[in-house]
């Protein structure tokens, strides 16, 4: 069999639940990581990546995985928008908390305005390049459901009809790139807390 039908074959496998089966147990990973944004983030995003990996050289079904890949490339960008914050907010009096919702126009808003405020921003490279996707994002999933359900609330499909296909292999190029940005603006925002540290 070839390696398609292989996973094909353990993919497609029946197992029914035996009576002591539950989804939680342990020994395994370790959830250390259920307080910290960044880690979080990581996760996500470590995730996308191997699922585009597989997609790419084994997988044939690219049409059913491309949904949770997105869903996964957005939300490690939403969290790490949100460790920003977090951080960042922490530094101003009042502080800025994080807020609830999932929109990363208005998450990469109050960046801005947080940056700004901690002058930090305007010698951060790519500023621009990452605005531009940040709005793409955000143009087709503002409330981070586009890629989890076929319909919203009210019965409307999920999707714009002008999105027909998404190019995986671009799609994790320019996930990379965010991702190094938000790491950049963060060990920014890093730096400046050590200064308030210092009294500087």
């Amino acid at each position: 069999m070839t390696d398609d039908a292989n996973l094909d074959s353990k993919l497609d496998e029946e197992r029914f639940l035996m009576s002591d089966d539950l989804p939680f147990t342990e020994p395994g990973f370790c959830l250390n990581a259920q307080s910290d944004w960044g880690a979080l983030a990581f996760g996500f995003k470590k995730a996308a990546d191997l699922l585009v990996s597989a997609q790419l050289e084994i997988f044939r079904h690219g049409d059913y995985t491309v949904y949770p890949i997105v869903y996964l490339y957005r939300h490690h960008i939403e969290l790490a928008l949100k460790e920003i914050i977090s951080r960042g907010g922490s530094l101003l009096d009042p502080p800025v908390g994080v807020p609830p919702h999932h929109s990363l126009r208005r998450l990469w808003t109050r960046c801005k305005r947080i940056l700004k405020r901690l002058d930090i921003g305007d010698d951060i490279p790519e500023l621009q390049p990452f605005e531009n996707s940040i709005q793409q994002l955000g143009k087709y999933d503002q409330t981070s459901e586009s890629f989890r359900y076929p319909l919203k609330r009210f019965g409307q499909p999920a999707l714009p009809p002008d999105l027909e296909s998404i190019d995986i292999e671009n799609l994790r190029r320019v996930a990379e790139g965010m991702s190094t940005f938000l790491d950049i603006t963060l060990e920014a925002v890093r730096e400046r807390a050590g200064e308030h540290a210092r009294g500087l």
